[in-house]
């Protein structure tokens, strides 16, 4: 509702976030939708990672091939139907962080 955030905002959500998917990843879980409506704010500030509908257990070096997700966040090699691994997780993260610092937020 606020539009474009600053770079300090920005800054500390892609810290929170990244931390998030990190703690994912360690545990072999790829979220396969991360965007803008699957991050909710906590009482006091933070940002949690929401809506596991999508997740899979995808072991280190391992592949995944099935397209889900939301088509704007998706990363190339998921919307061509794979091989994708972790990785895709990282490039949602980057266009929603691009959106946030952009105001390029679509409802």
């Amino acid at each position: 509702m606020i539009g474009q955030f600053g770079e300090d905002a920005v800054t500390v959500f892609a810290a929170e976030l990244g931390s998030a998917l990190g703690f994912l990843h360690d545990f072999g879980i790829i979220h396969r939708d991360v965007k803008m409506e699957n991050v909710l704010l906590s009482d006091q500030g933070h940002l949690r990672l929401a809506d596991f509908g999508l997740f899979r257990r995808l072991e280190r070096g391992g592949r995944a091939f099935t397209i889900c997700g939301t088509i704007q966040y998706m990363a190339p090699e998921v919307l061509s139907g794979g091989p994708y691994c972790h990785a895709a997780d990282w490039w949602s993260l980057g266009i929603l962080l691009y959106a946030m610092a952009t105001d390029n937020v679509e409802s």
